[in-house]
């Protein structure tokens, strides 16, 4: 029976906890009081997040005010063991031997002694709880303060723990526990709290929004608001929406403006400059222009709102400023000639200069070029110039901004439009659902610097370990495996890694192809486990390594329609008996025709020959499944005629051959 419920809520005041990682902390801090509280048979109703930049904590709803009383049975010696024995059982669990009772387990009989252990109120258990939430929380860059030998990611101010309304007593970071919370930062208040169920209403009344969902919702709402009054569109990305969340208890969104003549820097540079430097939204036209709006969120309700917009436009107009300040920097050298700079650039440490992987990228895009219809002239011109922003001021600056500042700077150069595309799509795709280069001779461009980056890493011995990955070669990995199989593309992987091995400088020897080989294999895995394909589904693809991922795609394709057949569980025994006969068979020497003797193998045969290459395979197998049949009805294999059995084993081999075009069916067993 479950005791009375109650309402629980601590609360740990900070100094402002750094913005990106207030989600992890407040999930991580539920998650250790969810586990501790039941791993004490401690029930409870539900739990609710409190995040804010000063404060965090939990608040949980329903938590059993006691534990419950539970009935423990301690197993003794078997009720025909000697009199000692048991009665100093009987002892050592406080207890005389008549109370003992007897239990059978496996047909043998065994006393027992039932204890009943009183459950410990919650309030008891609280403090040790409350402790271990907060000291195990995982903390990537800890601090200590004051004379504290305890690691924190940010110093201590108040700490608030309550059972119902009474203070639960525990001591942290040489703080004590309380009741009292803080107002908003300037705002000198201090928040008594009377009771855990009125937390809430209180920080409500006082401005502050501790629930980072509903926070989230306001701070979206308000933008979108400010916008509209505007005649803007408030552009929202998720990522920065949750960075300003972290950044403030009690949202205030407002709209700033900054100087138009700004709006002649690419569109991309003016978006950063406001997401980057000051967490700021940038608004658009209808037809997506940009405007010279943008939307920020104060933290604090202000009647003097008009003094914080203009000190945030003082800000910006001077970051834009300097912007525009690398922009026509950069502006006066050619991109060419940048090339001279990244000669002093390190690529890594062995794998030479950010000029020498260019070199690399340009002999192996070329390469490339052999086995697919591009303009050639427009691959390595592009090539040939895609990392020369890096040595820009821009770049230097706002190093997001690579492959955009070079697509830019090319244009204005002059280059072709076909150039700038492949120079602004170099790094795509970045992530799992990112766009893939329009073109194909983007596609050449962006895939010849990943290849050469996972195989000169990984020759070079800085292959990804475990979940390490610093380099990104998984993500660029799958990027390859996307553009082959989402562009159609029929490449050989092992033979442009053999290819990518040898470009220079440094070149190595073809020790590590299958390896790296292995590895992009696996990010094929990937792919396809993530379209919702079986790991069976694939493996059966994938069983005799092939080169070629577009059609590998096709087959996967294929045999998938193949398992929605009703034969297709007959079609796949039949296969896997035909490949066992096999396995144990050596030697077998080619199909002579002329000594089939039965009309079953003679049909089967012939039935084979006939076979249409054009035809789709999966009704070729249907169709020689009464064929097969009616062979292993019919014939004997192993037959005392040796001539005669490898006769029959070359034609079982033939059909195995058949079954083996789109994958080995075997493994959908």
């Amino acid at each position: 029976m479950v005791k009375n419920m109650s309402s629980f809520l601590f609360e740990l005041g900070t100094e402002e906890l750094p913005p990106k990682s207030l989600i992890n902390l407040s999930k991580n801090l539920e998650k250790n009081f969810i586990e501790l509280l039941k791993n004490s048979n401690l029930s409870f109703d539900n739990v609710e997040r409190i995040a804010t930049p000063r404060r965090l904590g939990i608040l949980i709803k329903g938590l059993q005010l006691e534990q419950n009383d539970e009935l423990i049975e301690k197993k003794g010696p078997a009720v025909n063991a000697p009199e000692q024995a048991i009665i100093g059982f009987a002892k050592s669990c406080g207890i005389v031997k008549e109370k003992l009772i007897i239990k059978s387990l496996k047909n043998k009989e065994y006393y027992y002694a039932v204890q009943h252990k009183k459950g410990k109120k919650t309030l008891e258990l609280l403090p040790e709880i409350i402790t271990n939430s907060v000291m195990n929380l995982s903390i990537a860059k800890g601090m200590r303060w004051g004379n504290s030998d305890k690691i924190f990611v940010r110093p201590i101010k108040w700490i608030v723990a309550l059972l119902d309304t009474e203070v639960i007593k525990v001591e942290l970071f040489d703080l004590s526990s309380d009741r009292v919370s803080r107002g908003l930062r300037f705002v000198d208040d201090s928040l008594k709290i009377n009771s855990a169920d009125n937390y809430y209403d209180i920080l409500q009344k006082a401005n502050i929004e501790v629930n980072f969902a509903k926070r989230k919702s306001l701070i979206t709402y308000q933008i979108k608001k400010v916008a509209k009054d505007n005649q803007a569109i408030v552009v929202i990305d998720d990522e920065l929406l949750d960075e300003v969340c972290a950044l403030v208890e009690y949202p205030n969104a407002f709209l700033g403006k900054f100087d138009e003549s700004f709006l002649s820097m690419p569109k991309e540079v003016l978006i950063l400059v406001m997401k980057s430097h000051q967490k700021y939204f940038h608004c658009e036209n209808n037809k997506g222009d940009l405007l010279p709006f943008f939307i920020s969120v104060a933290n604090l309700k202000s009647k003097k709102i008009s003094s914080i917009i203009r000190g945030n436009e003082k800000v910006i107009n001077p970051r834009l400023r300097d912007a525009m300040f690398f922009l026509e920097q950069d502006k006066k050298q050619k991109l060419k000639n940048k090339l001279k700079t990244l000669e002093n650039v390190v690529f890594m440490q062995g794998l030479g200069s950010v000029a020498d992987k260019v070199k690399r990228n340009i002999t192996l895009a070329e390469h490339m070029t052999k086995f697919i219809n591009v303009d050639k002239t427009i691959v390595v011109t592009a090539t040939e110039i895609m990392k020369s922003d890096l040595a820009t001021d821009m770049v230097g600056e706002f190093s997001d901004l690579q492959g955009v500042m070079g697509a830019y700077y090319a244009k204005n150069e002059g280059y072709h439009q076909s150039v700038c595309d492949c120079i602004l799509t170099q790094y795509n795709p970045r992530f799992a659902d990112d766009t893939l280069p329009i073109s194909l001779e983007a596609i050449i461009v962006s895939m010849a610097d990943k290849l050469d980056s996972i195989v000169k890493i990984f020759a070079n011995g800085n292959e990804p370990t475990g979940s390490k990955d610093p380099f990104s070669l998984r993500r660029q990995a799958l990027g390859i495996v996307r553009m082959i199989i989402e562009k159609k593309i029929n490449f050989n992987i092992k033979e442009l890694i053999e290819f990518a091995l040898k470009t220079e400088k440094p070149s190595f020897d073809n020790q590590k192809v299958i390896p790296i080989y292995n590895f992009i294999l696996d990010r094929l895995r990937s792919y396809f486990l993530d379209k919702g394909f079986s790991n069976n589904l694939i493996e059966a693809v994938l069983f005799d390594n092939p080169h070629n991922f577009y059609e590998v795609s096709l087959k996967i394709k294929k045999l998938n329609e193949f398992t929605n057949n009703k034969q297709a569980i007959s079609l796949i025994e039949v296969n896997k008996r035909i490949k066992n006969i096999l396995a144990k068979a050596n030697n077998i020497s080619e199909l002579d025709s002329s000594i089939l003797v039965e009309v079953a193998e003679i049909d089967l045969f012939k039935a084979i020959e006939n076979i249409d290459n054009n035809k789709n395979i999966i009704d070729s197998w249907l169709m020689l499944k009464p064929l097969i049949d009616a062979f292993f009805d019919n014939v004997m294999v192993n037959v005392d005629d040796e001539k005669l059995k490898m006769n029959r084993l070359a034609l079982l081999k033939k059909v195995r051959a058949l079954f083996l075009t789109l994958g080995d069916i075997s493994y959908l067993a």
